[in-house]
């Protein structure tokens, strides 16, 4: 009974959106219909050239606020380091650690890295679990997330393989 319920509540639904729906397609026809051809292609034309240009202009405006994304030198991070409030969070593997060792960093920026190694997931958990990687980087997340240094506004700079 209590599926019966459900599907008649949705087609009940339906039916509400459907009359809610009808005048505003009816207004929008009638105005279409009516409407100059040339204003028509004038806003079809406009809302190409928006379609156009929305993505980049999101995409730079999202950059400025997302912060930077990239290859930073081992030069312009020990800048960063010594020379303002940046933190670098080291989230290698033992082995990729062992394999290119460790920086070597100015007594005066040695307490800005932290290292935080990035644990591999349980063989017994590898099988359960859909995204390996994507849990493993949550992991790291989660305990980056928890350190004292770093609150909403930390500037830091991230080192991994």
């Amino acid at each position: 009974m209590g599926m019966f319920q459900t599907v008649a509540d949705a087609a009940e639904q339906t039916t509400k959106v459907i009359e809610v729906a009808k005048p505003i397609a009816s207004t929008t026809v009638e105005t279409l219909s009516s409407s100059d051809p040339t204003v028509i292609s004038g806003t079809a034309g406009a809302l190409f050239i928006a379609y156009l240009l929305f993505p980049p202009i999101w995409s730079a405006i999202s950059f400025n606020f997302r912060g930077y994304k990239g290859e930073l030198t081992a030069a312009q991070t020990l800048d960063l380091i010594s020379t303002q409030n940046y933190i670098l969070l080291d989230i290698r593997s033992e082995k990729d650690k062992d394999k290119t060792g460790i920086p070597r960093l100015p007594s005066s920026a040695k307490n800005k890295l932290i290292s935080i190694p990035l644990e591999e997931l349980p063989s017994k958990l590898k099988g359960v679990v859909s995204n390996v990687k994507n849990v493993e980087a949550e992991i790291a997340a989660l305990k980056i997330s928890y350190l004292k240094k770093i609150n909403k506004g930390a500037n830091i700079v991230i080192l991994d393989s």
